[in-house]
């Protein structure tokens, strides 16, 4: 049995019927044994391998789309590289994904995509022992880990005017993250200029290959159980911004480490009225001193998505994208 953690498995939201809701726990994964069930609150946020993400990507075997392939309204790499609303028109996508099959596989099917697509990857992966200790996943010799992380990353950018940046990434966490099991892995893709630019590609080395490296035994953690609503969405991934599960809503999954917003944490909801949750939102970061800023909106294949940025001068910052459309609503939250 693994670990116990805060997340065990609770009712879903009063706006799911008992009926409808498909939930499938997670059991203990026998030794080289990488397949899982996955949480989920609701039919239809999950979509399947072989579902076209955006540019070619498709849903990689052994890995769930969860929710929608959301638009990356705001390049959140880091807050100091992002650009001013005049360095160029942004676009791109963010796609937040479960881990339920072997999670080298995974992880080398994005890759391999992203290089087919002409996007050669820098990268790797490593083993966390413990909080502030990771080691190359080649280097590592131990029987036993904390948590896999793995990495990949196509980088281009010009040096002067006219701004242009392309990034597409690919990262992944498999095991105890800070508490909570993750079998999270991200894909995305960032435009920044609309290529007039010329940029240059910029790589650390060779092109990543397929990762062989033998991965020890990780911790499989107890089924989750889902804050409710009010309750703080991860204060184990970011404690000084809590952000609580707004009205009418819940966790579509457990919430995974930043990959739009480094250091923080990515979480989709469930939402029965996408209006009542950003406006409950909205007024949580007014209370924190984080004031939502530059709303955007754009239409995609009938989906609505509608996105805020949160003003980095309060208490954390971030961004917030809803999709009003489908037979689910949902809501993004990336947060620093």
């Amino acid at each position: 049995m693994g670990k116990t953690s805060r997340y065990c498995f609770s009712r879903p939201p009063a706006f799911v019927s008992m009926a409808a809701v498909g939930v499938l726990l997670g059991g203990c994964a026998s030794p080289g044994d990488h397949s899982v069930a996955v949480p989920t609150i609701a039919p239809g946020v999950t979509s399947p391998a072989g579902t076209p993400l955006a540019d070619g990507f498709v849903v990689a075997e052994g890995s769930v789309l969860v929710g929608e392939v959301y638009p990356n309204l705001r390049v959140l790499r880091s807050p100091a590289e992002m650009p001013s609303p005049t360095t160029g028109e942004r676009s791109g996508w963010t796609a937040q994904l479960l881990v339920v099959g072997d999670p080298l596989a995974v992880f080398n099917d994005y890759v391999a995509q992203a290089g087919e697509l002409g996007y050669p990857m820098d990268g790797g992966c490593s083993i966390d022992e413990a909080q502030s200790t990771s080691i190359p996943l080649a280097d590592y010799d131990g029987d036993a880990g904390r948590l896999l992380r793995c990495a990949g990353e196509y980088y281009r950018s010009t040096d002067v005017e006219p701004i242009d940046v392309l990034r597409v990434a690919v990262e992944m966490f498999v095991g105890d993250l800070s508490g909570l099991p993750a079998r999270h892995v991200n894909v995305s893709l960032t435009q920044v200029g609309d290529g007039s630019g010329d940029p240059e590609p910029f790589q650390n080395g060779p092109p990543l290959g397929p990762v062989s490296d033998r991965v020890p035994v990780l911790p499989v953690l107890d089924p989750p159980s889902l804050p409710a609503v009010g309750e703080p969405i991860a204060p184990e991934l970011l404690s000084r911004t809590e952000v609580r599960v707004p009205v009418g809503s819940a966790l579509a999954a457990i919430p995974s480490g930043g990959a739009r917003c480094a250091n923080g944490y990515d979480a989709v909801l469930v939402t029965a009225d996408v209006g009542a949750a950003l406006a409950d939102l909205e007024r949580q970061l007014d209370d924190l001193d984080s004031h939502p800023i530059e709303y955007l909106e754009v239409q995609r294949e009938g989906v609505t998505f509608r996105s805020f940025s949160v003003d980095p001068a309060g208490d954390g910052h971030g961004i917030v994208t809803s999709a009003e459309g489908s037979p689910v609503s949902t809501i993004l939250i990336s947060a620093c």
